[in-house]
């Protein structure tokens, strides 16, 4: 009986060190579920008959995900616009199955399903489906540190995947705010100054300042005790204020209650309360409480106080 227990133990690491042998080299299991999943390379299982790694869920009542992925060095494709793309096939795929591309620090939000764009949403796949070659794009900005590529199931199913490629689609514009890969103006003889397309929230007409909130130019909000950060389209904008340096920060003054024409929030001030110094500060107030923030691509922003990463508008004449 014992030489037998250990017969079939044997039996088993051998199968299961067979198994291992035939895993895809540089290609790991992952995922919010990966322990629901099996992942192997199989031969002739291909477009071609070729190898093809096959991602399968072991049970039911599945509702993570199990995914094959690999991490790989973003150096070569910093600046650029990628694709990867790769043939599919599925079987009874109960949510979807989809490729994965996204820089390794986002893999959070694509596990919560909020990094993916509408674009790669419309090659999600569900169901059975024959070989279909899907793609997926993604902007590699010149911070990022690695990619993760590969593909996914979302519950239940089995997924064949093959002739994965990442490829370089073309060169982003050249981003004005990119950090210079040497020191400026280290003498300060230059001042900065801006344009008057990129003078966000506020322009001059004649003798006045205008300051000027539109809703669509700007992505989120911050509570004021705390810093926390709300999605703009969350707020019910019922009244705007503006405060500044020049209110000494009131977020509910009514005489800084600006007007709304249309669906933009205007206030005019005279431009004389403004030259006593080059630069001003000032932020647009939601309802009195919620203070918007500025994107982190608008060139008139500066921090604000001691929450990093919270920013005001400036005043520069």
């Amino acid at each position: 009986m014992k030489n037998t227990a250990i017969l079939i133990t044997c039996l088993l690491f051998s199968k299961l060190n067979l198994h291992a042998q035939i895993l895809p080299k540089a290609w790991t299991k992952s995922g919010t579920w990966a322990g629901s999943f099996n992942i192997e390379i199989k031969a002739n299982e291909g477009i071609n008959e070729s190898k093809a790694i096959i991602l399968e869920s072991v049970g039911k009542d599945i509702y993570g995900s199990g995914a094959v992925i690999q991490t790989i060095n973003a150096r070569n494709y910093l600046g650029k616009r990628v694709k990867l793309s790769a043939f599919i096939r599925t079987e009874n795929v109960k949510d979807f199955a989809c490729l994965i591309l996204s820089p390794q620090n986002k893999m959070d939000d694509f596990w919560n399903n909020s990094f993916n764009n509408s674009e790669d949403k419309k090659t999600y796949l569900q169901g059975n489906h024959a070989y279909k070659k899907i793609d997926s794009y993604l902007n590699i900005s010149d911070n990022a540190g690695n990619l993760v590529i590969g593909a996914m199931i979302k519950g239940e199913g089995k997924i064949w995947i093959d002739n994965i490629s990442l490829e370089i689609i073309e060169n982003l514009p050249e981003n004005p705010q990119a950090l210079s890969k040497e020191p400026q103006n280290i003498d300060f003889e230059d001042s900065l100054s801006i344009s008057p397309n990129n003078k966000i929230g506020y322009r001059v007409e004649n003798n006045f300042i205008v300051f000027s909130f539109n809703p669509t130019q700007f992505e989120e909000t911050t509570d004021g005790m705390t810093g926390w950060r709300k999605n703009m389209a969350e707020e019910n904008i019922k009244q705007v204020y503006l405060a500044g340096d020049f209110n000494n920060w009131e977020p509910k003054n009514k005489n800084y209650l600006m007007e709304k024409k249309g669906d933009v929030y205007e206030f005019k001030m005279p431009i004389t309360k403004f030259t006593d110094k080059k630069i001003h500060e000032f932020k647009f107030v939601i309802n009195g409480r919620k203070w918007v923030e500025p994107k982190p691509d608008m060139i008139n922003k500066t921090q604000s106080g001691s929450w990093m990463g919270n920013n005001n508008l400036m005043i520069i004449l």
